[in-house]
């Protein structure tokens, strides 16, 4: 049996940011930069309005009040996507709508809503400051200079920054595709009946969506009867296609408990199988070539836990990402904790801020097969192996289950 904190690095240890490749930018949505983002063209590529108005020199317009109107004389109407065809000179000015090119000798634009048209002239009732309502060239992008660094993960505003400097493809850490095989013939599929002495499957539809929430890609490979040459036969397909294969269940100590013989037929070495936490102590962690294994146990509480704490990281360290944990913070419960000594225990809790202090409450009770400890829950408490009780004066870390950058 080992700690968690050794576990954890024993695994990560091995694991290494996936080859970078193009892809397409509608595609591209989470993954992470393998390589800078350089723009292709200044952006704006040219200053231009950021209002629907009229372009003019600011110096003619000085003193315009809605008392006190200035009027100037129209010589042109500039629409987006056309380019200007006059120079703005002394007691001139032009129409312009957003997004279209200022004008040459025009240095401020008035907004419509301050101005009165009586073609060919227009009235402003507006002293612009120098500069206003103007969009200069290049103050979101230069050309050459990183809009985006390597290692960044690509949110909808930096998918959108890519196409504004020009980018239809980039380079990302691609996708890592995630093995799930359970294991166990007591496994119903939800929607079909429940005969007695069985079970709802719910551990893969668990970590489907705590792959997809991570960012792999979930590839599922069916329930592995009890029986070591069928399950062999499962991870041996899987391990040599995926960067990480994931089991539940059969890897304690029971008679039909196969997944870890089955392993070793799979051609897998395995690191470790028992790790000094509650819940999920049953952990195997090993490898087959590049590929990492991860036997998770069977009880589901079990499973989401120890995909937090162990898989989660190692996804996202597969990705690319610089941080590979969740947000983290301290509180403390507000009633007595107990907890069994000499393991590190992972408490589902309810965080409530009341100011600067963080108070804790259990989500539900804490058996591993409470599923709604996880569901109803806002993080994990970490306790140490040495406390048996935590009351309100005992700082806890809490990982919270909300996600980061």
């Amino acid at each position: 049996m080992i700690s968690p904190e050794l576990a954890r690095q024993t695994m990560l240890d091995r694991a290494r940011p996936l080859p970078a490749a193009p892809v397409a930018l509608r595609e591209a949505l989470g993954l992470t930069l393998a390589a800078d983002v350089l723009p292709l063209d200044d952006q704006p590529p040219f200053d231009n309005s950021a209002m629907d108005g009229y372009a003019v020199r600011a110096a003619d317009v000085a003193g315009a009040a809605r008392e006190q109107p200035i009027a100037l004389t129209v010589v042109e109407t500039i629409p987006a996507g056309s380019w200007p065809a006059r120079i703005i000179g002394a007691g001139q000015a032009a129409k312009i709508m957003t997004g279209a090119p200022l004008p040459e000798g025009a240095d401020a634009v008035v907004r419509v809503e301050d101005t009165d048209t009586a073609a060919p002239q227009v009235r402003l009732f507006h002293e612009p400051a120098l500069g206003e309502n103007i969009r200069r060239r290049g103050e979101d992008l230069r050309r050459g200079q990183p809009a985006l660094r390597a290692g960044q993960r690509l949110t909808p505003a930096r998918v959108g920054l890519c196409a504004a400097a020009g980018c239809a493809a980039v380079f990302v850490h691609r996708r890592p595709r995630i093995g799930v095989v359970v294991t166990g013939e007591e496994l119903v599929e939800p929607g079909e009946p429940l005969p007695p002495g069985k079970i709802r499957n719910s551990n893969s539809y668990a970590l489907h969506a705590q792959i997809l929430e991570t960012g792999g890609e979930p590839v599922h490979y069916g329930i592995a009867p009890d029986e070591r040459r069928a399950t062999a036969a499962l991870l041996r397909r899987a391990l040599g296609e995926c960067d990480i294969v994931l089991t539940s269940g059969g890897v304690s100590a029971g008679d039909f408990d196969v997944v870890k013989d089955a392993l070793a037929d799979a051609g897998g070495a395995i690191f470790f199988t028992r790790v000094a936490q509650r819940p999920g102590a049953p952990l195997v962690g090993g490898a087959a070539g590049e590929t990492l294994f991860y036997g998770l146990p069977g009880n589901p509480v079990s499973v989401m836990v120890c995909f937090e704490m162990y898989v989660r990281p190692a996804i996202r360290r597969l990705l690319g990402r610089q941080n590979l944990w969740r947000p983290r913070l301290t509180g403390c419960f507000e009633e007595p904790f107990r907890k069994p000594a000499g393991l590190t225990f992972w408490a589902r809790v309810i965080v409530r801020r009341d100011g600067d202090r963080v108070a804790l409450t259990p989500s539900a009770p804490q058996g591993s097969g409470v599923l709604r400890s996880m569901a109803l829950g806002d993080g994990l408490a970490e306790l140490p192996p040495e406390m048996t009780v935590a009351g309100p004066g005992d700082p806890l870390t809490v990982h919270l289950f909300d996600n980061d950058d």
